[in-house]
């Protein structure tokens, strides 16, 4: 029950708790493939139909059968795990604050412990602190761009490009979390925690398949109704989450 996971995951050691709640509540590939496999063999008829995802009156995704599209079945499901846990994850994390006095500031040195932010942390700082004062569109507005910063960091400590080609000739941009999710070269550059930031943030930020919040949010299409605690809090933890990221050892 919860108090047998609380007494796991808060412990005595600040950073220990904070790596605890990163780990607990991150989406894993292999035990959603496991979860979608067994309901193919309780349901196998429904494992076989497609559905389609409509928003605004049109189809913005769709995901295949369980034998043709694992992933995309896996970001749905994803979808509905994290929905499910929000409520959990608002109660280890006020229990961690509380137990630790985790303040912004120790938020920022949290999430910049392998330099992803470099010296410039002001934004970030300013985002934990919106969201502990409970202004989650301010919070949004700032940690989103810091998420997708944080990963494209990350992507150039591995020794990878950070540019693309622009539109216009002889131009370049700055990659985005599209490009590394859906990447399987980056993605396996990024080491141990790669594949579980492919299926996290795919499924939170950047599929239409899943919560796709950064893309909602980046595009002008996140409504007021879904601007609020619980999507600050999983920007929170895809926070801690990068905190705990580590370049592979060659």
């Amino acid at each position: 029950g919860w108090r047998d996971a609380r007494q796991k995951l808060i412990v005595e050691n600040d950073a220990q708790t904070l790596a605890n709640i990163a780990v607990e509540f991150l989406l894993k590939p292999d035990n959603l493939r496991r979860e979608i496999e067994h309901l193919a063999e309780v349901a196998p008829l429904m494992s076989m139909l497609s559905r389609s995802i409509v928003s605004d009156n049109r189809v913005v995704g769709i995901v295949g059968a369980v034998a043709d599209d694992i992933l995309g079945q896996q970001i749905q499901h994803g979808l509905q795990n994290l929905n499910f846990n929000t409520r959990l994850l608002d109660r280890a994390v006020k229990i961690a604050i509380e137990r630790h006095a985790v303040s912004p500031d120790y938020l920022v040195g949290w999430a910049n412990q392998r330099g992803l932010f470099e010296s410039d942390t002001e934004l970030l700082r300013a985002g934990f602190q919106a969201w502990q004062d409970g202004d989650y569109a301010k919070a949004l507005h700032l940690l989103i761009p810091q998420v997708e910063r944080a990963l494209r960091a990350a992507v150039g400590a591995v020794g990878l490009p950070v540019t693309k080609a622009g539109r216009i000739a002889g131009t370049s941009v700055a990659i985005n979390m599209g490009d590394i999710i859906y990447d399987d070269a980056t993605i396996a550059a990024l080491g141990v925690l790669g594949p579980f930031l492919k299926i996290h943030f795919a499924c939170l930020f950047c599929d239409p398949r899943g919560w796709n919040l950064r893309n909602d949010f980046a595009h002008g299409l996140l409504s007021s109704e879904h601007v609020g605690l619980g999507a600050v809090l999983w920007l929170v933890h895809s926070l801690l989450v990068l905190g705990c990221w580590e370049p592979p050892v060659n």
